[in-house]
């Protein structure tokens, strides 16, 4: 939990997407790390806990969020910024500072209101106070520094286990980290995709805004809307399989941002970087950096572990940091060949099949130099398919009927001589008997009490459809698992399971 939290909002009248690239070109020249960039959430990071020892502003680790959503302004559309800073529970919980972190909050929003003032000059006279959320230390010196031993343990443990095992990484804000994928439902038919599937999907609007040449405005513009109400819903639901319901007037929209991505998800992906100094450019190949990066990383990670365990056989956590500070990496990620600057614009870009030319805009359509028809490469391509057909429901056995247990043979009586007729009497009436007395009725049998409702037969948790077969699953309930009963005649009712399902009797 975050120590210090700073939460602004601002309202500038311009457009969602040249909000955006203002705010996103602010946070870069503060020295922030873009982490996730979507049309709608930007995620951004800066510093570390290790060089948060030095106290210095431009180095303590913060962590920003930035949420923009479409506003009425008094002259026109305008858009509204959630601007959301932490100190990534670094400041208060391992070194009992706040200073530094103040200063450097400080810093960042003064940035971004200035750039949003550079759009819109008259909304700085209306950017209300910033909320400032904090508190207090409550450990001692020596408390403190243990904390810190034990962060950087656990936090060099974690890092071992990630890069050792293998797991890819999920991209997207952390709004989204419980999203395994998204089901996009029309009358046209159904299509899901997985969670990379749908964060290169929703990269292609950021694309487009940022590099709109080729695209009309009006297609911009569904685009945009599209776009934003698909992460309205992820960010909403926020975990499993989430269904998005297009309608008839988007699915034009939608179908064209599905062949964009079936375009770019056949073509060579490269990064452009420009220098914001002389504007050089230079091309990178992102998979061979990560390569080149992993190998670093693991290298680094062994001489780190080396050097930190002791003769006794303890970890010493100071001992680490020092290795770290040692092999950690010196040189940055972009050097340009000509003014040596080491701060860079990145735009992704390709290359057209047909002359080998460098493509930078948003969208693929057409080669502006040998006219190559992108649509060309996905002219077979199926946007929607057939919805998966319900599971029938499995008839209920009927148990078999009872088998009588055979009845005994019984020897036949023997034979006797034939009695004497007896004498003949009057006649005489045969007495009445008392009435039977009802059998006695056991105690929880019997006709139910007035006014008794009986209890509802069990439906599905998620739909509340009654169905002859129901199934028991447990999911996941922040960090706990808790039972629930599904039908799973549909996606939308068959969550993920911690167990596997068990089939209710009927």
């Amino acid at each position: 939990m975050a120590s210090i939290t700073l939460d602004a909002e601002r309202r500038v009248r311009a457009d969602a997407g040249r909000v955006r690239i203002a705010a996103v070109d602010a946070l870069r020249s503060l020295g922030f790390q873009v982490t996730s960039e979507q049309a709608t959430v930007v995620e951004a990071r800066r510093g570390s806990v290790v060089r948060s020892a030095m106290l210095l502003p431009d180095e303590v680790p913060l962590a920003a969020r930035l949420q923009f959503a479409a506003a009425a302004a008094a002259d026109g559309n305008g858009t509204t910024v959630a601007v959301h800073l932490t100190d990534r529970a670094v400041s208060v919980v391992a070194l009992g500072v706040q200073s530094p972190y103040v200063t450097a909050y400080q810093n960042a929003l003064f940035a971004l209101d200035r750039a949003l003032t550079a759009l819109d000059p008259e909304a700085a006279t209306d950017f209300p106070q910033p909320r400032w959320w904090t508190s207090a230390p409550q450990a001692e010196t020596l408390a403190r520094h243990h904390q810190t031993g034990q962060r950087v343990v656990g936090g060099v443990t974690a890092m071992i286990n990630d890069r050792l095992s293998g797991t890819p990484r999920r991209t997207g804000p952390s709004l989204w980290s419980g999203v395994q994928g998204a089901v996009f439902h029309s009358r046209a038919g159904v299509l899901g995709l997985d969670h990379s599937a749908l964060a290169a999907l929703l990269a292609i609007p950021v694309m487009m805004s940022s590099r709109p040449d080729g695209v009309p405005e009006q297609l911009g513009a569904g685009v945009a809307r599209l776009a934003a109400e698909v992460e309205g819903c992820l960010a909403a639901v926020g975990f499993g399989v989430v269904d998005v319901r297009i309608g008839s007037e988007q699915r034009p929209v939608f179908e064209f941002l599905y062949r964009q991505f079936g375009i770019r998800s056949q073509l060579p992906v490269r990064t452009l970087c420009t220098c914001r100094d002389c504007r050089q450019t230079k091309v990178v190949n992102l998979d061979l950096q990560r390569m080149r990066e992993r190998r670093r990383r693991l290298k680094l990670i062994t001489t780190v572990v080396r050097a930190g365990h002791g003769k006794n056989g303890e970890i010493n956590p100071f001992a680490m940091i020092g290795a770290f500070l040692q092999q950690g990496k010196v040189e940055p990620d972009f050097i340009c060949s000509r003014c040596e600057s080491t701060a860079a614009d990145e735009h992704p870009v390709t290359f057209c099949p047909g002359c080998g030319d460098m493509r930078t805009e948003g969208a693929l359509i057409s080669c502006g130099e040998c006219g190559y028809d992108f649509e060309a490469l996905v002219a077979g391509l199926a946007v929607w398919g057939a919805a998966p057909p319900p599971v029938p429901p499995v008839p209920p056995v009927a148990p078999p009927p009872p088998v009588a247990p055979p009845r005994p043979a019984v020897p036949p009586m023997p034979a006797v001589a034939p009695m004497p007729a007896p004498p003949t009497e009057p006649p005489v009436a045969p007495p009445v008997a008392p009435p039977a007395a009802s059998p006695a009725v056991p105690p929880g049998f019997g006709p139910p009490p007035e006014g008794f409702t009986p209890p509802p037969p069990p439906t599905c948790g998620i739909c509340g459809g009654s169905y002859p077969v129901l199934w028991s699953v447990q999911v996941l309930d922040g960090a706990n698992p808790r039972p629930l009963t599904v039908c799973r005649t549909s996606p939308h009712c068959s969550p993920p399971s911690v167990i596997a399902p068990v089939r209710m009797p009927s």
